[in-house]
């Protein structure tokens, strides 16, 4: 397994694999024990809890924002709780941050509330770092493959190149791959250490892979935002249809590109199916 710099192709076909709701089943357990937790925490919601908890995971898994940024879904998250159960003065300003900053991370942040930023960004950031100490605690045999994903990747990679992209750090991924014997079966590791999916997806076509020979395997819209704008096709793994679609990946798509069937007539029926499994559609 090589990293990104160093990475040569072997095959013809690369499949790019996002990790967390893709390989490994870790997005549930992550926002409920980790991001909405820590929200409610934070923004005193105990006594709402429920209700709070049930519309964090609408936001961040059932919906098409799954997958979004914590950063965004924390505006979507106050902006349906206002005047309902919190009333947030400040959340125009941290929304105008969030959308126009070049770097959303929490070092960013912490640069603004050096400039003497509002309550909000401070309460942000306190939030952040408490769902990283929260995920820290997270046992891995509560965040482990999709039931047959380590033969089924096994079998994806007899055939062609198998490179993760994802935006999870570079430490997470490698824990959690390796605890699982995931990394024997990879290729290529990226991480949000190299940057954004759609420039990891762009670096590795420089390897020498033909665009129509590339498909970003992935479980949010932020997947198929990232193959669209490299021209690569986009395999969806569905939300509640996990096995179903690791199935499907292993018995029509890896074959049909392999023969060259892989087009645009079986990637609008991928996107069409991929849409309808969320709330609200596409």
């Amino acid at each position: 397994m090589q990293t990104l710099n160093d990475f040569q192709k072997k095959r013809d076909i690369l499949f790019c694999f996002d990790s967390d709701g893709c390989v490994l089943d870790a997005m549930e357990v992550k926002h409920r024990r980790c991001h909405g937790l820590c929200f409610i925490r934070e923004w005193d919601l105990m006594d709402h809890f429920d209700e709070v908890m049930d519309e964090w995971c609408e936001i961040n898994l059932y919906e098409t924002t799954r997958g979004v940024h914590r950063y965004r879904a924390l505006v979507i998250m106050l902006e349906r709780l206002e005047g309902r159960l919190l009333h947030t003065p400040e959340l125009q300003v941290f929304k105008t941050w969030v959308n126009t900053t070049p770097m959303l991370t929490n070092a960013s942040l912490e640069t603004e509330i050096a400039r003497g930023a509002q309550e909000l960004f401070k309460k942000a950031l306190r939030w952040s770092y408490a769902l990283n100490q929260e995920i820290d605690k997270i046992p891995m045999e509560d965040k482990p493959p999709y039931p047959g994903v380590p033969e089924k990747l096994a079998a994806v990679q007899e055939k062609v190149d198998v490179g993760i992209v994802s935006s999870s750090n570079l430490e997470a991924i490698t824990g959690e791959w390796s605890h699982f014997g995931l990394l024997d079966h990879v290729d290529c590791l990226t991480s949000q250490n190299d940057g954004s999916k759609a420039y990891c997806i762009a670096r590795l076509l420089e390897k020498g892979y033909e665009k129509d020979k590339v498909v970003m395997v992935g479980d949010a819209f932020g997947d198929r935002d990232a193959a669209r704008e490299n021209g690569v096709w986009f395999f969806p793994i569905r939300v509640r249809h996990e096995v179903e679609s690791w199935n499907q990946l292993l018995e029509e798509a890896l074959p049909g590109i392999l023969r060259g069937q892989y087009d645009q007539t079986y990637q609008q029926a991928l996107d069409q199916a991929f849409e309808d499994s969320f709330h609200g559609g596409g």
